[in-house]
């Protein structure tokens, strides 16, 4: 595929990473001061990553953008014409975030994995890849890096600055099933090594990665966006199994986690590993040492849906130490928002949760350039 050696030229030529180099000297930390400006709805705001309906940027979206104080927004391809047209419409609301009163940029997402899961795919002007498991079927770390690179800048040339892979579950055939080909494979060594690369493409690009979807969605073969899959895992071998890519990721510098709605009963017999506190909190934040944001899949999908009452899900997913409340299939930001705030008031959410998972936000915007300037936001 000549892009992608075109992709590998341009690595081999350097790139500057989203992060200050070693050894830079680092300005004053803006996060707590600016965290202690937000009142409680603008914190909630910016743990909440939500569709947002159109394809420009009119008075419902600003209204969402900036009554809301929202952090994120995925991009569907329903918000999608052509190149140029995305482009506008996310210009525009940004533009609408940096006016608001909090000044904060918008972590802009989309699920651009290649293959299968490609929101451009009718779409000509934007580079179309293969699977993760055709990009890393010759087992080649810097080809990995090299398409996960040019894959990033494409979507950084629209305004896109999350994407929401790699996919780091395992499997063992390129089928159509609900992991099958979206993986590199089913040798944990193999995919950590591959995922590790995706990570460093993306990151010099400038561009933030979101690993996916923890502790391992490859353990089953149901699809969560159907029913939620129970998988028979304890503590052992077989969970270090699906565990180890995730582990490579981290030690590689992953910035964010997207968690798995499925539940393992020998770890947590009554959530989901999506707002797990066993899972989330002592598993990948102690055990793993992972500091980073973490990132729930959205939680309108049927693995959740009538299966949990919506404000125990929003409860526990902040006292699972959930930073990001993935919700792809709605557009209410400010009902979520409201309702956050009542569980806030109630007692059933903590402060001392909601400041820690705001403040992860903000430091992941401070890396990319979304905080206020004025903020000492590193551009």
């Amino acid at each position: 595929m000549p892009v992608i050696l075109l992709a590998a030229t341009i690595l081999l030529c350097g790139c500057s990473p989203s992060r200050l180099p070693a050894g830079t000297a680092a300005a004053a930390d803006p996060v707590p001061a600016l965290l202690a400006t937000l009142t409680l709805e603008q914190k909630l705001g910016q743990r909440i990553m939500t569709a947002v309906p159109g394809t420009t940027a009119g008075k419902v979206a600003q209204r969402l953008v900036v009554e809301g104080a929202l952090g994120g927004i995925t991009v569907t391809q329903q918000n999608i014409v052509d190149r140029d047209q995305l482009a506008a419409y996310i210009e525009g609301l940004q533009g609408f975030a940096r006016g608001s009163p909090t000044r904060i940029g918008l972590l802009v997402s989309i699920d651009q994995e290649g293959g299968r899961v490609n929101r451009f795919r009718s779409f000509s002007t934007f580079v179309q890849f293969p699977a993760a498991w055709y990009i890393g079927s010759g087992g080649d770390p810097a080809y990995v890096e090299a398409t996960a690179y040019l894959m990033a800048r494409d979507l950084l040339s629209v305004g896109i600055t999350m994407n929401l892979a790699p996919v780091l579950d395992l499997s063992d055939r390129a089928d159509s099933s609900i992991v099958g080909d979206r993986a590199f494979g089913a040798d944990p060594a193999k995919v950590g090594e591959l995922g590790a690369a995706f990570l460093r493409g993306t990151a010099r690009a400038g561009v933030i990665a979101a690993a996916k979807h923890f502790p391992g969605h490859g353990a089953t073969s149901e699809d969560s966006h159907v029913k939620l899959p129970v998988v028979a895992l304890g503590r052992g071998p077989q969970l270090d199994r699906h565990l180890a890519p995730f582990k490579a990721a981290i030690a590689a510098g992953a910035e964010a986690i997207m968690t798995a709605h499925i539940l393992y009963p020998a770890l947590d017999p009554r959530d989901p590993a999506s707002f797990s506190a066993p899972i989330v909190k002592d598993l990948l934040r102690t055990a793993l040492g992972f500091d980073g944001v973490v990132i729930s899949d959205s939680i309108g999908m049927r693995a959740l849906r009538g299966a949990y009452p919506a404000d125990e899900v929003l409860a526990r997913l902040f006292a699972a130490d959930v930073d990001i409340i993935l919700a792809r299939d709605t557009s209410d930001a400010l009902g979520l928002r409201d309702a956050l705030a009542a569980l806030v008031s109630s007692g059933a959410i903590a402060m001392t949760d909601v400041d820690r998972g705001t403040a992860r936000v903000l430091e992941l915007k401070r890396r990319h350039g979304l905080l206020p300037t004025n903020e000492g936001a590193a551009q």
